[in-house]
């Protein structure tokens, strides 16, 4: 929905988008810097000098719109594009967090086994050791 705006708002806006001064705005519309003065007291333009202003002002704010647009898309795109790596760095998180859970069950595994064979050898030696001092 399009901002109503009225002559005097336009008129700025043109000047300030442009860096045109009154003279200049009138010269571009074809009525004298008078009208412009009028035009923002508050006198109605003639409809062929309002349709000027009007599609001066609209092509005005048409590019300001076409120029911010591709930042936002861009923004948008960028902020799809982190989140996307984020849910990946994510995923891979929480594989490596399931790996090193096997990991620590498999460490304990081998650990209970080298103990557990640890154990059979040192009972082995004593019976060795046993046999030849027998």
């Amino acid at each position: 929905m399009k901002k109503v705006v009225n002559i005097n708002e336009m008129i700025e806006v043109i000047k300030e988008k442009t860096r045109w001064s009154e003279a200049i705005l009138a010269i571009e519309l074809g009525v004298d810097s008078q009208n412009i003065t009028a035009w923002k007291r508050g006198r109605i333009p003639r409809s062929k000098n309002y349709k000027r202003l009007k599609e001066l002002y609209e092509s005005l704010i048409s590019k300001e719109e076409k120029i911010n647009k591709p930042d936002e898309n861009k923004d948008s795109e960028l902020r799809q594009e982190l989140l996307n790596k984020l849910a990946k760095a994510d995923e891979r998180l929480n594989k490596l967090a399931s790996d090193q859970e096997v990991c620590y069950k498999n460490l304990a595994m081998v650990n209970a086994q080298i103990t557990a064979w640890n154990h059979e050898r040192h009972k082995l030696v004593k019976q060795l050791k046993e046999l030849v001092g027998a």
